[in-house]
């Protein structure tokens, strides 16, 4: 029981976090950003006065879209460890204290151990498991919020 609370937990933030990813990558702010950088990112530069030209009239305008992509970039660092820091901090709120030390029925390498023949590891680590189950939906709504070339 401890060992699904602790998946649902991990589950659930990091639900929160990819949901909140999306809807701020989706935002006005940056959606202007990826439109102007998939129009202009498929041109080729050549070294022509012509194309020097176009890119001085451009350049403050894409200078400003790689800010936001930068900004963004930081936005979603700061989900993730505000997600995973308050993860952390309601595990230790939910699971008694003398349960942090949990049976599994398999060994996990690197993060288990034995004790009297039976597999143990902390209550921390079934939650980060849970916490990076949906990490591939992360990736993909970073990925996919990415100017396309």
């Amino acid at each position: 029981m401890i060992i699904i609370t602790a998946l649902l937990l991990g589950l659930s933030f990091s639900m929160i976090a990819l949901y909140l990813a999306y809807s701020i990558s989706k935002t006005k702010f940056f959606r202007e950003a990826f439109e102007f950088l998939a129009t202009y990112s498929s041109e080729s530069i050549g070294k022509d006065k012509r194309s020097m030209r176009k890119l001085r009239k451009i350049k403050k305008q894409l200078d400003r879209a790689k800010r936001r992509l930068m900004l963004l970039f930081f936005i979603h660092l700061a989900i993730f460890m505000l997600s995973y820091t308050a993860l952390i901090s309601t595990t230790y709120l939910v699971i008694p204290v003398q349960d942090i030390i949990v049976r599994i029925p398999i060994g996990i390498p690197l993060i288990s151990g034995t004790i009297d023949g039976h597999y143990v590891t902390h209550i921390l680590f079934i939650a980060f498991i849970g916490f990076m189950a949906p990490s591939y939906l992360f990736a993909k709504i970073v990925k996919m919020t990415q100017p396309v070339k």
